[in-house]
C-alpha cells in the first residue's frame, strides 16, 4: 500500500513552500507516476519513508506512508556529504580556503610527531574527492574521541589524488576544516549561506565529542528540504535569483572526476561506476547525478529533463531502487504539458487515503490478558524488560537508557486497516552509527510510531517506527518458547533472539507485622500454598537495626527464581521514607539485578552487592550500606540460604 499526494498540500512550517502541480500539467505521464509509485513500493528488503518528484520547479508527486509524514525530518548518511560540499564551495568563493591548501596547514596541533610526504601533500581537494591515501578505518570514531588525531596519525598508504577510497573521514575532516577557517560550525556557517535563505530551518548536525559537526553522515532534514538541494543544484547555485552556490562550484562537483581503480571502459554501466565528482555521484542514466545516503536516501536530479526526485526509506536494494526511475519514470517524461486524466486523478486521491506501512502482525488477540511483564535475559539492545500493559501501553525498561512508555495501535479486523500510534520518546532512537556520542548534538524531539498485533504463529509483534529518525525495531514475543525475536532495520540480518521469564498479574500481598509483595508464581507449589512460602520467607521486622528476611526454597519451587523480590519498609519515625529493594535472579541462579528505591522514587545500583552474590548464587548475603539519598533508613540485608 502507498500513497501519492499530486495537487494539494497542507502548508505546515517549511511543508508546502514549493510550488505543486498536477504531473499532467508539467508534461508527466501520470500513468508513469503510479508505474514508478508502484514499483517502488514492490522492491524487496524495502520501506519507503518519503518519496518527493519536482519537475520544472514544481512539486507533481509525492508519497508518505503513514506512520511518516511530510513534516517529519529523517536523518541522513553519506547523503550528508553534498552539502559539506555545498559549505566548502562557499567558503572558496569566499577566499577562506582553497582546493590546492594542504590539509595538514590546518591541524598542526593533531599532526603526529613525524609527518610523511604523503601526508603534507594531501590537499582539499583530494578529501573531496576521496583520494586521501589513507586507508578507510571505520571502526576509528567507535573507540576514539579525537578524530582528527586518529586520522591524522594513520599511514597515508599511497600518494593523494592516486587511488578513490570512499571514507566518511574525509568529510569529517573537511567540516573541520571549514570550521576553523570561518570560526563557526559546518551547521552555523550553512545556517547563515545556505540553509537561511532557502528558508530551511528544521535542521540539525550531529556532532564529534569535541563539537564538530560529523560532515560525512548525521544531518537530518525534511524531504522537501532535501528537494531545495536538488532544484539548486539544477540551477547552478542560484536559489530564487540568489546565487548562494557559485556555478562554477556547481559544475565541478557534478562532474566525473575519479572511478574505482578497478573500472574498465568496456563495464557496463551502473549506478555505482559512473564516477564521483565533489561528493556527488554520477548516474548511469546520461548527465544524471545524485546525493547519495546509506539504506536508501536520494536526492537525484536530472538536468535534460529538469527533473528531481527525493526518496528516503530502508532499503538494502539501493540501486534497484534507482532503476525504477531510469526503467518507469523517465519514459513518462514528455515534452509538453499533457491533457488531465480525471481517472487516474482520482485513482492518485484514493491511495492517498490508504497509504501505510503494513506491519508484521494483522491479527487480534482479545483473549490475551493483561498486564504482563517480561523480564529479559542480558542482551546487546540493553533491554531489561518489556510491559504489556492495558489501554495499549507498552513500557521498554533499559539498563542504561530511560524507559519508554509507547501507546500502540491494533489491526481492525473488519475493514483490514491498521492504526498506527505516535508517542514521544525519552531517549534517542536505535542507529546503525557506532561513533562514540552518537546523534550528539541533534534536537531530542524524537518520536515513535507503534502498532502491536499477532502473526499467524500466534506470537505477539510489536513494531516501533521512529518516524524522524529512520530506524524501526521489531520485537516478536514468542509465548510458548519464552523468547523475543528483536529485529532493527538496518540489521535485519542478524536478529538477536532474547529469552525471557514472565510475570503476569497482580502481586499478592501478605497480612503481617510488615508489607512484602511477591509474584504470582506459575510453577507447582506442592509442599505449601503461597502465602505459608512466603511466610517462610521473611522475619519479622526488627525496627531498632536492620530489616532482614531470608529466602528460602529451590528453583522452581520456592517461588522467587527468575522473579522481582520486593520488599517494602515501612515507614518508620526515624525514617525519611520507605525503602524498596529488589533482587532479580535468573533461572540458573544468577543474581542479574540488586537495587533499592526509595519512597520518592529515587534509584541507585551497588554493583558490589551484585557481585557477592555472583559469586555464591543462592548461598550469599549481602547489605545495603547507608546513602545520602536515604538519609536515617539504616541497613538493609538479605540472606540467601
Amino acid at each position: 500500500m502507498f500513497c501519492l499526494l499530486a495537487w494539494t498540500v497542507t502548508v505546515v512550517g517549511q511543508v508546502g513552500a514549493i510550488p505543486r502541480s498536477t504531473p499532467a500539467e508539467q508534461g508527466v505521464d501520470p500513468q508513469a507516476v503510479l508505474d514508478f509509485m508502484q514499483a517502488l513500493n514492490a522492491v524487496p528488503e524495502t520501506e519507503l519513508h518519503h518519496v518527493m518528484i519536482a519537475r520544472h520547479g514544481h512539486v507533481i508527486a509525492e508519497l508518505h506512508p503513514a506512520p511518516f509524514t511530510a513534516t517529519d525530518g529523517h536523518t541522513l548518511y553519506s547523503e550528508s556529504k553534498t552539502y559539506t560540499s555545498m559549505a566548502v564551495g562557499i567558503a572558496v568563493a569566499e577566499n577562506r580556503l582553497r582546493l590546492t591548501d594542504r590539509v595538514a596547514a590546518f591541524f598542526p596541533e593533531k599532526l603526529p610527531d613525524t609527518i610523511s610526504d604523503n601526508l603534507s601533500k594531501m590537499t582539499v581537494r583530494d578529501l573531496l574527492l576521496m583520494t586521501s591515501g589513507i586507508t578507510p578505518d571505520w571502526d576509528m570514531r567507535n573507540f576514539q574521541s579525537d578524530w582528527l588525531s586518529g586520522w591524522l596519525g594513520k599511514p597515508v598508504v599511497k600518494a593523494p589524488g592516486e587511488s578513490f577510497q570512499y571514507d566518511s573521514m574525509c568529510t569529517f575532516l573537511l567540516s573541520a576544516i571549514v570550521q576553523r577557517v570561518t570560526g563557526r560550525t559546518l551547521l552555523d556557517y550553512l545556517k547563515e549561506k545556505f540553509f537561511g535563505p532557502m528558508h530551511i530551518t528544521d535542521v540539525d548536525w550531529e556532532t564529534s565529542v569535541d563539537g564538530i559537526n560529523t560532515g560525512g553522515w548525521g544531518l537530518r532534514l525534511q524531504a522537501e528540504s532535501q528537494l531545495k538541494l536538488g532544484l539548486l543544484l539544477l540551477a547552478k547555485g542560484n536559489w530564487n535569483g540568489l546565487q548562494l552556490v557559485p556555478a562554477q562550484w556547481i559544475e565541478e562537483a557534478i562532474k566525473p572526476h575519479v572511478r574505482y581503480d578497478n573500472y574498465q571502459p568496456t563495464d557496463a554501466p551502473t549506478d555505482g561506476n559512473q564516477g564521483y565528482g565533489y561528493q556527488i555521484w554520477n548516474c548511469k542514466w546520461p548527465g544524471a547525478f545524485r546525493a547519495d545516503g546509506a539504506y536508501g536516501q536520494f536526492v537525484v536530479c536530472v538536468p535534460d529533463a529538469d527533473l528531481v526526485v527525493v526518496i528516503n526509506e530502508m532499503t538494502y536494494k539501493g540501486h534497484d531502487v534507482l532503476g525504477c526511475i531510469w526503467d518507469k519514470l523517465m519514459p513518462g517524461i514528455k515534452d509538453q504539458p499533457l491533457r488531465q486524466n480525471k481517472k487516474l486523478q482520482n485513482a492518485l486521491t484514493t491511495l492517498t487515503a490508504e497509504t501505510t506501512l503494513q506491519p508484521h502482525g494483522l491479527k487480534e488477540n482479545r483473549n490475551f490478558t493483561y498486564p504482563v511483564t517480561l523480564s529479559l535475559e542480558e542482551n546487546k539492545h540493553g533491554l531489561t524488560a518489556i510491559t504489556l500493559d492495558k489501554n495499549n501501553k507498552v513500557v521498554l525498561t533499559y539498563a542504561d537508557a530511560p524507559a519508554e512508555t509507547l501507546t500502540y495501535g491494533v489491526p481492525k479486523k473488519k475493514n483490514k486497516t491498521v492504526d498506527w500510534v505516535r508517542s514521544p520518546l525519552s531517549g534517542v532512537p536505535p542507529y546503525s552509527v557506532g561513533a562514540l556520542n552518537k546523534q550528539r548534538g541533534l534536537q531530542r524531539n524524537f518520536e515513535a510510531a507503534t502498532m502491536m498485533g499477532w502473526d499467524d504463529a500466534g506470537r505477539a509483534v510489536l513494531d516501533v517506527y521512529y518516524v524522524n529518525w529512520i530506524s524501526a525495531t521489531t520485537y516478536t514475543i514468542d509465548f510458548n518458547q519464552h523468547t523475543v525475536l528483536i529485529c532493527d532495520n538496518f540489521n535485519k540480518a542478524n536478529p538477536e533472539t532474547v529469552h525471557f521469564i514472565k510475570q503476569q498479574g497482580i502481586n499478592q500481598r501478605v497480612d503481617q507485622n510488615e508489607s512484602f509483595l511477591i509474584p504470582k508464581h506459575e510453577s507447582p507449589m506442592k509442599e505449601k500454598p503461597m502465602n505459608d512460602h512466603v511466610k517462610d520467607a521473611f522475619g519479622k521486622r526488627d525496627s531498632r537495626s536492620a530489616n532482614q528476611g531470608a529466602l528460602n526454597g529451590k528453583p522452581g519451587i520456592g517461588g522467587l527464581v527468575g522473579y522481582t523480590l520486593e520488599y517494602w519498609g515501612r515507614p518508620h519515625s526515624r525514617w525519611t521514607g520507605s525503602v524498596t529493594v529488589r533482587v532479580r535472579v535468573n533461572a540458573r541462579g544468577k543474581v542479574i539485578e540488586a537495587h533499592a528505591v526509595s519512597g520518592e522514587g529515587e534509584a541507585w545500583s551497588h554493583p558490589e552487592v551484585r557481585r557477592s552474590c555472583e559469586q555464591e548464587s543462592l548461598k550469599s548475603s549481602f547489605s545495603l550500606p547507608k546513602n545520602t539519598e536515604t538519609e536515617g533508613v539504616g541497613n538493609i540485608t538479605w540472606t540467601f540460604i
